[in-house]
């Protein structure tokens, strides 16, 4: 009888060694399939990662386009404004000579000096001519530079369009690509 319970003891601690082994395999096996996720999960924030890479280089070009096309072109208009300064007053200083031109006239006829009256009424018909000569040049400055300015601001905004549509097409393009990669894993 000693015997028999010793190999029912022995039988038992067998049995014990034997689901203890199998539960360690089991645990070796939990463990091997979490690194494989853990690997599993490397390789998907390795793909994001990637595909945040990408998206940023692309919001990298399209801020490079901007500081090298868009502001030079608006930096531009300020100057051509402060170019026109200069026929605007050459306005100006004939005005003052129209001006000049009819105080002499003025002065002249009171003083019975026709002569005079009609060289500076001669002289002040040629300033008025140059003057609407002047203005007319002006004025056609002014139009094409407004031109210029509504042409280069509809494609700078069709260039900022663009440029946003393209980012967010690769963006989704590289999200697609990412979210197939994943999903077919």
């Amino acid at each position: 009888k000693k015997y028999e319970n010793l190999e029912k003891s022995l039988l038992k601690v067998l049995e014990n060694e034997k689901e203890m082994k199998e539960s360690r395999l089991k645990s070796i096996d939990i463990i091997n399939k979490i690194e494989e996720e853990n690997q599993y999960l490397k390789e998907i924030y390795t793909m994001y990662n990637k595909h945040s890479e990408d998206v940023e280089k692309s919001r990298e070009n399209k801020i490079t386009k901007l500081e090298k096309q868009i502001i030079p072109a608006i930096k531009y208009y300020p100057q051509k404004l402060r170019e026109l300064k200069k026929p605007l007053n050459q306005i100006k200083d004939v005005s003052k000579s129209i001006t000049k031109h009819s105080e002499k006239i003025t002065s002249a006829k009171k003083t019975n000096d026709l002569r005079t009256a009609t060289i500076h009424e001669n002289d002040m018909k040629k300033d008025e001519i140059e003057k609407v000569k002047q203005v007319e040049e002006l004025e056609l400055k002014l139009i094409n530079l407004e031109k210029e300015r509504v042409e280069d601001n509809k494609s700078v905004l069709l260039h900022l369009i663009h440029s946003e549509i393209s980012f967010h097409a690769n963006a989704l393009q590289s999200l697609s690509k990412l979210y197939q990669e994943i999903s077919c894993r």
